[in-house]
């Protein structure tokens, strides 16, 4: 897989058209640099705007048609969260792929995830039930389709309704939180041969155990599932090594100190 720089251009007017064109509003009441934050967030978690590619404070502001003060308050927020990378003298940059961060990333989900399915199966009632073997429905229905993007929102779905089920759906704020640099990887691997049957699989086995009320099944299950995406990181990086870390001789700046940079 190859990227050059007119592609990456055209990626990059493709999401600025997108940002000026949305359904999505700045509340002009509201603080605006947490409203960017979280919609350059979105962006970076669903891959409109990719690893390793640029992002330019100017043009963002000019697409969301607010200063540049909201838009460098949301980059401070992204860099400190290891999503935006600046270098002196280069600019602003989507994070790449790093194994170590994703690595934690899975370790925090599993944790929290297996414990939430272990629960729901210690919970489960007939209306929980019926509602989760609807979302496996649809979602194989999306499958067929290949349609992607609606497959991982159902996917989401489906975790979401499990930790509800399980009591403590507040939680599922800090799953999100944690496992954002996990969910770009878990996008990119979709399209992959026999990754969407292994998932339905894999949710299949979960939802089963969880309604079966069988908490040691669903924990299992759930744990299986969590781990399953780290073995397709190999192949994703050797067919998309520009979307990873690699050395470089340009020291990544302090999130500190990314206000200077900019």
């Amino acid at each position: 897989m190859n990227v050059n720089d007119a592609q990456i251009d055209a990626r990059q007017a493709g999401f600025l058209a997108k940002l000026a064109h949305s359904d999505v509003e700045i509340d002009r009441g509201r603080q605006a640099g947490g409203q960017v934050y979280q919609i350059l967030r979105r962006a970076i978690a669903e891959l409109d705007l990719m690893p390793n590619e640029p992002v330019s404070e100017q043009a963002v502001a000019a697409a969301l048609q607010l200063s540049r003060t909201p838009i460098r308050e949301a980059f401070l927020l992204l860099a400190e969260e290891g999503l935006l990378d600046a270098y002196p003298q280069l600019g602003t940059f989507v994070a790449p792929l790093r194994l170590d961060t994703i690595h934690r990333s899975q370790f925090v989900r599993e944790a929290l995830e297996c414990a939430i399915a272990r629960r729901a199966a210690e919970l489960i009632n007939e209306a929980a039930a019926k509602s989760l073997r609807a979302t496996l429905k649809r979602q194989r229905s999306l499958a067929k389709a290949k349609d992607w993007q609606a497959f991982y929102a159902a996917d989401e779905q489906m975790h979401e309704d499990i930790c509800r089920l399980s009591g403590v759906v507040d939680v599922w704020k800090t799953v999100q939180s944690a496992k954002i640099h996990l969910d770009r990887v878990r996008r990119l691997t979709l399209p992959i041969h026999d990754r969407i049957e292994n998932v339905l699989e894999q949710h299949a086995a979960i939802v089963d155990a969880i309604i079966d009320s069988h908490p040691d099944r669903a924990e299992a299950a759930a744990r299986v599932h969590m781990r399953d995406v780290l073995h397709l990181i190999p192949a994703l990086r050797e067919g998309a090594p520009h979307l990873f870390a690699r050395p470089t001789v340009y020291r990544r700046q302090n999130p500190s100190n990314l206000k200077e940079a900019m």
